[in-house]
């Protein structure tokens, strides 16, 4: 391995550490094929504003083991800056889609930034009753379990039991903190 190489995972956990996660939900999409594609999105906000700005980040994370299937993500994730969602969400001043990444081919990582005006607070009211009924309505994603960080722990053996990225970042990076 170079030592010029960027380790994907480690710069991933990196910016997790300077943002507090307020949701985290399982979501799928349906591929071309039919076939439903799975993931995780982290939503997080930055701890402090920077310059006064305030943004939400959605970092979304599925098992996309072909080109169909990161494709049917990267449509559904595209209409995050569609007209119904800037009519429904009109205090979201920007939508910043950063290129999406792959580890090994079959992991697809996609973060999707919200910029907001000054005066909105991201926070978990705004996520609960309005991003999440905006992706439900306008999004061609299914919006699974929500989990909302300081609540209970979600019952034990709810996420499926292999060795992919996506449940790596469920037990290891994704994992509630002690400020609960």
């Amino acid at each position: 391995m170079s030592a010029d190489r960027i380790d994907i995972v480690q710069q991933f956990v990196d910016l997790a550490s300077h943002e507090d996660t307020l949701a985290a939900f399982d979501f799928s999409v349906q591929s071309a094929a039919g076939a439903a594609v799975s993931g995780l999105c982290r939503v997080s906000k930055p701890r402090g504003r920077v310059g006064g700005l305030a943004y939400l980040s959605l970092v979304f994370v599925a098992d996309a083991a072909d080109d169909a299937a990161r494709a049917a993500v990267d449509v559904a994730l595209g209409e995050l800056e569609s007209p119904q969602v800037r009519t429904a969400l009109p205090m979201v001043q920007d939508v910043v889609t950063l290129p999406a990444m792959t580890e090994g081919g079959e992991s697809y990582v996609r973060q999707v930034d919200l910029l907001f005006q000054a005066h909105v607070d991201p926070g978990t009211p705004f996520v609960r009753d309005r991003l999440l009924p905006t992706l439900q309505r306008h999004v061609a994603l299914t919006v699974g379990e929500v989990i909302w960080w300081g609540e209970a722990e979600a019952p034990a053996g709810t996420a499926p039991q292999s060795e992919s990225l996506l449940d790596w970042l469920r037990s290891n990076v994704w994992k509630r903190g002690p400020a609960e």
